[in-house]
């Protein structure tokens, strides 16, 4: 036999971000330790102590399921350690340009050359 759900569970499931089947696991989960830890079934204290295991059960199952974004902050500290690389990059490239540009002016005047010859 399952036991009682709370009726707030879907609205806690849901902003938390856990399937509701999975949250009724974890309120199973809660009411067997609450046993364990109270000794006694249906007493405030019971309910107490329930309710906030599984609140700490939804929390962590929350961050499992979904792990925590980073900030912009971290992004763009992020980008600004790329930007070395990034100018860098830039730079061979325009290097590497220049040089093909060159290489192309020196063939057609040494060509030129080897048809006049």
């Amino acid at each position: 036999m399952r036991p009682k759900t709370p009726k707030m569970l879907p609205w806690l499931a849901k902003s938390a971000g856990v399937p509701i089947a999975r949250a009724e696991e974890l309120w199973a989960d809660a009411i067997r330790y609450a046993t364990i830890e109270t000794g006694w079934v249906e007493s405030s204290e019971y309910w107490s102590v329930a309710n906030q295991r599984l609140l700490e059960l939804l929390e962590a199952e929350a961050l499992t399921c979904h792990p925590p974004q980073l900030t912009p902050w971290v992004m763009i500290n992020m980008r600004m350690g790329a930007l070395p690389m990034i100018a860098a990059n830039g730079f061979a490239l325009a290097w590497t340009a220049a040089l093909d540009r060159m290489n192309r002016c020196h063939h057609r005047r040494w060509m030129d050359l080897r048809r006049a010859a």
